[in-house]
């Protein structure tokens, strides 16, 4: 990952993973996911903000873990996350986010996910959401 990076994550922030999108090459396929992690609010109110923040560290290290060379994570905001995974089928990223979800389940992190898939300079081709 390059770029300025989120204060509490290490991940990249929003502008930085804009910043990775328009550079990538015209015409590369990638998929696009964003994770909804559930859970936040119900941690900050009941063990505290300081507990929200180490699950959300948590949750970015487990992502940050997954990823291949060449992928890009930024968090959006909140327990919001944004993957732009390259070189990458809808399939390969339906797969790669089950197994990070399966990664995600031990922090107690249910989360909501769509994903799309288009190649850099073309309109979506797919989107769904799980």
């Amino acid at each position: 990952m390059t770029g300025p990076l989120d204060a509490l994550t290490s991940t990249l922030t929003r502008d930085a993973l804009l910043d990775a999108y328009a550079a990538l090459a015209p015409h590369t396929p990638l998929c696009v996911v964003m994770l909804d992690l559930n859970g936040l609010k119900a941690i900050n109110d009941l063990q505290g903000h300081a507990q929200g923040d180490r699950f959300i560290r948590q949750a970015a290290e487990t992502l940050q873990h997954a990823l291949r060379p060449g992928d890009q994570l930024a968090r959006w905001g909140g327990d919001e996350f944004l993957l732009l995974l390259s070189l990458c089928t809808d399939e390969q990223a339906r797969q790669r986010m089950d197994e990070v979800e399966r990664r995600l389940r031990p922090l107690g992190a249910p989360c909501l996910r769509s994903r799309a898939g288009w190649s850099r300079d073309t309109p979506a081709t797919r989107s769904s959401a799980s």
